[in-house]
């Protein structure tokens, strides 16, 4: 199974459109997560007519949005248990307990957003994979990424995707 996960798209907020690159990525993949920071609900209309999409709001969302979209949502990737958050940790030293809490509860994968960088780090037997953001590359230096996670047989492959630059216009 491929999933194209994205982050941060701040459609309508800080970008205009989506990059063209994100769109080949999603038509790629089996289902999309979105993990928060739409901030358009026609461009979330468009990612659900294109493609499956399980997704999370993140803090800049409408109060629409919100109510859409859970804040956590836990899910099997065939056989691998996801939560799907906006934000994890912050500050990192917290993200210990955090990590240990999931693990506890069965997810051995935590997606998230939020600080629009790419992350792929193992906390307390719990893997963490960010994406990065697909829309504002204010922490960047204008770069925006997704990646494509691919799941099989219960093991976990992930690929960023660089998606081109932001263009401010």
């Amino acid at each position: 199974m491929k999933i194209a996960v994205i982050s941060d798209t701040h459609i309508a907020d800080s970008s205009k459109a989506a990059p063209d690159a994100m769109w080949e990525m999603v038509e790629l993949a089996d289902c999309v997560v979105h993990l928060g920071d739409f901030t358009s609900e026609e461009f979330a209309d468009e990612l659900e007519k294109r493609s499956r999409l399980y997704a999370v709001h993140g803090n800049a969302d409408s109060y629409a949005l919100k109510s859409r979209y859970p804040a956590t949502l836990i899910m099997e990737l065939e056989g691998v248990k996801a939560a799907l958050v906006h934000q994890f940790a912050g500050p990192w030293s917290a993200a210990t307990g955090r990590a240990e809490n999931y693990r506890r509860a069965g997810v051995s994968l935590i997606l998230f957003g939020h600080t629009h960088k790419p992350e792929d780090t193992t906390i307390a037997g719990v893997r963490l994979v960010n994406p990065g953001s697909a829309g504002d590359g204010r922490q960047t230096k204008g770069v925006l990424t997704a990646g494509m996670l691919t799941v099989a047989g219960g093991r976990l492959s992930w690929e960023l995707w660089p998606l081109g630059r932001e263009v401010m216009v």
